[in-house]
């Protein structure tokens, strides 16, 4: 896999904007399913040409009531499935999913968003613990030593709480994703914040290993496979029309990518890499070993 940056477009997406895609695919799929035309679905719903054609392309927010009445018209029979969709729409329009009182960058509030709703999320990382997997002092120190400039102890207070709300649906009892975290040896040798807080993020490894629906893998840098992957690479994934998404954390700023080339070459290399890494097993053990 080769780093061709051309084919890596940073994605413009505003924090409605991921649930508003996911309906415009959705919709416009059962439509086309139902052999219907975006002439037709006007006349039946009395709307125009535009709107649907703008609701399809995430160019607008649309009412619940207004996806129940082209799920109806589409043959969509199973009310489960109708009010799924018609929540989604209520929650694109409102602002009280639970980061909207913090001040996300963009890019975050997109990471945050496509996390909430992803099946499965696969992370790469190279040189820390990933977000999602971090303690409280890891973070903590992470924050600190990352910023490129000095930051009040209340910026840095809301910026572990938000890594620390992340987390909640990782180890949520009902419906959580999938998860699969994969980091290179080198993750727990670099020490960061002394050897207290590196045991203590080592155990935090161990029980997230422990849960059924996570993974957590160490790839030793002697292998070799790494088939240059970027140092820090999300993949998420969803269980409807919605395509994946790649999050790119770098030294020169974050990036979303949604190109198919791109995911395709990202999941042939998270496999790649997850083949060739020591099984959860034997990663428990090591883990066990930097926990002492």
């Amino acid at each position: 896999m080769t780093d061709d940056r051309e084919n890596w477009q940073d994605v413009p997406v505003a924090r409605s904007y991921i649930r508003a895609r996911r309906i415009g695919i959705a919709l416009q799929g059962f439509r086309k399913d139902a052999g219907l035309t975006l002439e037709q679905v006007a006349a039946e719903l009395s709307m125009n040409k535009s709107t649907i054609s703008r609701i399809e392309a995430a160019q607008t927010v649309t009412r619940p009531q207004t996806v129940r009445m082209m799920l109806n018209l589409y043959g969509i029979q199973d009310k489960d499935e109708v009010e799924r969709w018609a929540q989604l729409a209520k929650e694109a329009k409102t602002k009280d999913a639970w980061w909207s009182g913090f001040d996300l960058p963009n890019r975050l509030a997109d990471l945050v968003a496509l996390e909430t709703d992803a099946i499965s999320i696969s992370v790469y990382e190279a040189s820390v613990v990933p977000g999602i997997a971090q303690t409280e002092r890891y973070a903590r120190t992470i924050i600190e030593d990352q910023a490129p400039v000095p930051l009040t102890e209340a910026v840095i207070n809301e910026r572990v709480e938000i890594r620390m709300r992340r987390q909640e649906r990782l180890v949520a009892d009902v419906d959580p994703p999938q998860v699969a975290i994969i980091l290179d040896d080198s993750v727990l040798q670099r020490s960061v914040g002394g050897p207290e807080v590196m045991k203590d993020q080592a155990q935090r490894l161990i029980e997230l290993g422990h849960r059924p629906n996570i993974t957590v893998q160490i790839a030793r840098i002697a292998d070799g496979v790494h088939l240059a992957l970027p140092g820090s690479v999300t993949l998420l994934e969803f269980n409807d029309l919605m395509p994946a998404s790649i999050y790119l954390d770098t030294v020169a700023g974050d990036l979303l990518i949604d190109a198919p080339e791109a995911i395709q070459r990202v999941q042939r290399a998270l496999k790649a890499i997850r083949s060739h890494a020591l099984s959860p097993d034997e990663s428990r053990r090591l883990l066990e070993i930097a926990a002492k």
